[in-house]
């Protein structure tokens, strides 16, 4: 019920004083799954359904102290997907349907044990998307649909063994918006529908090589929000609507060259934004 009458510890993990350092917490059919190391083997992906009876090692990807440390938890669909170490192919992207048999490594994208140091897991119109680096073309934007053949790398951004090291990977309906760097015109905003034809630059913010970096990436109503630097007013609010033309700044917050730098963007059930930002004003 949310008092502290009913508050109470579900289970000790990790008897001892030692912590067993949970995270990763998502609800996922009828349990809640989570990461946890319980000191015998390591981080692990466990499960619970508030009992303790039912709180239990979901398995056991990587045997022995090491841990398979997954993270990045995400559903898409009926699976599970996060980013796990089985200690033989790296950091690679694994799934799960809930069984144990149902669970499996996705795909050996880098095919060394490196691991192709996936992160940036989200979910977008039935698919997953993610940053990965298969070696030979560095980090990347990737696609998956749970299925080994079906796990793609959507663009070859900045071409070559360069990455375009796409960030703040954020859906906003059918489409994902991020940040990369093409070789060309630094990092800036970009989005994709999933295909090769459908991954484009938005705007070229900052004109030329430096890029606008953008960053805190938010979606409201249909629309993106995003702080970016545009070389002249510095970091300041900017929306999208995925056209170059419909993407500008909202106001210069801190006039001049200082920037208003918006950060923890975020926004009303009725569509109002609410950020924090420097202004133009002695009390900051």
């Amino acid at each position: 019920r949310g008092d502290a009458a009913t508050t109470q510890l579900v289970k000790d993990v990790r008897p001892g004083s030692d912590s067993s350092d949970i995270a990763e917490l998502i609800t996922f059919g009828a349990y809640v799954y989570f990461v946890a190391n319980d000191g015998a083997a390591g981080q692990e992906l466990w499960r619970t359904d508030g009992t303790a009876v039912n709180t239990t090692p979901f398995t056991d990807i990587y045997p022995g102290l090491s841990g398979a440390e997954p993270f990045d938890l995400t559903i898409v669909g009926s699976r599970l997907f996060f980013v796990a170490n089985d200690g033989v192919h790296g950091a690679e992207l694994w799934s799960t349907d809930g069984t144990l048999s149902g669970t499996a490594l996705v795909k050996d994208i880098n095919a060394t044990p490196a691991g192709s140091d996936l992160h940036y897991l989200t979910a977008v119109a039935g698919r997953l998307y993610f940053v990965a680096n298969d070696s030979s073309s560095g980090w990347e934007l990737w696609t998956s649909d749970g299925t080994s053949a079906g796990t793609t790398r959507v663009k070859d951004i900045y071409p070559g063994i360069n990455s375009a090291y796409p960030e703040h990977l954020t859906a906003v309906n059918d489409l994902l918006y991020f940040s990369a760097d093409d070789g060309v015109h630094g990092h800036e905003l970009w989005v994709t529908d999933g295909t090769l034809a459908g991954t484009r630059l938005v705007k070229d913010i900052d004109a030329g090589v430096t890029g606008s970096y953008p960053e805190w990436l938010t979606a409201v109503n249909n629309r993106l929000y995003f702080s970016a630097d545009d070389g002249t007013h510095n970091y300041e609010l900017w929306v999208s609507d995925g056209s170059a033309a419909g993407t500008y700044m909202v106001k210069d917050i801190f006039v001049g060259s200082d920037g208003g730098y918006p950060y923890l963007i975020t926004h009303l059930a009725e569509g109002t934004i609410l950020f924090a930002a420097l202004r133009d004003d002695p009390t900051g």
